[in-house]
């Protein structure tokens, strides 16, 4: 992998050698083998350099050979990753949803599951929501496009989720509600808006990140 990154070469073959290094042994402890004898010593896989819109490059392995899937498809399905490492940013960083106030495992099974409720409920509501404000945008000159603020409507469903529960009101009701509540906390869209990370304290939940309550 070293020697393709230092070459001019947009993709190359290489045969990776699991006898070494203790691979196997790694994949046994994780449990993706049960015997050694079950995973072969060498593995042929591909890879591919992309270029990003920094500048800068990343590197792509794939056991897929170029007749399964060709370098343009390599590179479409990296950038469609994206949406899956927001959300799991969104529930790791906005949501804390390894966050537990509880010690023993069933009040840790009750606060995922209580985490994860409100997580799709918010989510189900944001989706509503922002088609809505795309509605009131087109009527509008703004210099940007508008997105209803995740954080906070994660916290308006935390705050309000129970009362709902409860059954203090019906369902139509809570939801003119909440899309009424999410509709007045948006941000604006800036395309091209990149910051670089810079991280001050090694909090597992950073202070600037944690969810809105």
């Amino acid at each position: 992998v070293k020697s393709f990154i230092t070459s001019d070469q947009d993709h190359a073959c290489l045969r990776l050698d699991m006898t070494k290094y203790g691979r196997k042994k790694r994949l046994k402890w994780m449990g993706v083998i049960q015997e050694f004898s079950e995973f072969p010593d060498f593995i042929d896989v591909r890879i591919y350099r992309v270029k990003m819109e920094t500048g800068k490059e990343a590197y792509l392995i794939t056991s897929l050979s170029e007749h399964e899937v060709s370098n343009d498809e390599l590179s479409d399905l990296y950038h469609q990753r994206w949406g899956i490492e927001t959300s799991i940013h969104f529930d790791k960083n906005k949501t804390e949803i390894e966050n537990f106030a509880a010690k023993y495992p069933e009040g840790i099974r009750q606060e995922w599951q209580a985490a994860t409720l409100a997580t799709n409920m918010a989510q189900l509501l944001i989706n509503d929501a922002q088609d809505e404000l795309d509605k009131q945008q087109h009527t509008k000159d703004n210099k940007y496009p508008y997105q209803i603020n995740k954080s906070v409507a994660l916290g308006l469903i935390k705050d309000e989720l129970p009362k709902f529960m409860m059954g203090q009101e019906t369902h139509q009701q809570f939801y003119q509600r909440m899309i009424r509540l999410m509709l007045k906390y948006k941000e604006p869209v800036r395309p091209g808006r990149r910051y670089q990370r810079k991280r001050k304290h090694k909090h597992k939940y950073p202070i600037n990140m944690r969810r809105i309550t």
